[in-house]
């Protein structure tokens, strides 16, 4: 099995565009609905964005050897705006990441205890597709929660995203 850096930094690129979309509309609902806990996924859009941008933080961190002593909540980030700058940092240190990466760098084994201190080992390329996968799985559930929030859902598809990149 061979990784290409390339290819994440170019989808991590796609990743980090959608996010951006989505925080753009986000701005644009009252931030009643924005909050508003809707009893599905995590709760709240902002706590979803809040969980998406957490869950890049903890691989991030995973992946460079640093132990994190929790999951960004929304007591770290209470209001967009406060996600919104933190995001931007993620998004930074993750595409630094990648595009330090080699071939041989994403096929070694990435071995680390989740949260409950379960053993997991894989290459490390394997854990990035998941972190890219995350990313595009929890798209839906934000475009539901911007449709319930009264705001009008868009388009985050790939082809979307190299259309608006020509």
């Amino acid at each position: 099995m061979s990784f290409y850096p390339d290819s994440f930094c170019d989808q991590f690129a796609f990743i980090a565009w959608g996010d951006e979309q989505l925080l753009a509309v986000a701005a644009k609902i009252p931030e009643a609905e924005y909050l508003r806990d809707r009893g599905i996924s995590a709760g709240s859009l902002h706590r979803l964005l809040i969980h998406m941008m957490a869950a890049q933080w903890v691989w991030l961190s995973r992946w460079q050897g640093v132990k994190l002593p929790y999951f960004e909540t929304e007591q770290d980030h209470p209001n967009l705006a406060s996600l919104r700058n933190r995001w931007a940092t993620v998004h930074q240190e993750m595409k630094d990441f990648l595009t330090r990466q080699t071939v041989e760098s994403l096929s070694v084994n990435f071995s680390y205890n989740d949260t409950r201190g379960n053993p997991h080992s894989l290459p490390l390329g394997r854990f990035v597709q998941h972190v890219l996968d995350h990313g595009t799985y929890h798209r839906g559930q934000a475009n539901t929660f911007i449709k319930l929030s009264g705001g009008t859902p868009i388009n985050l598809s790939l082809y979307r995203y190299y259309e608006l990149a020509k």
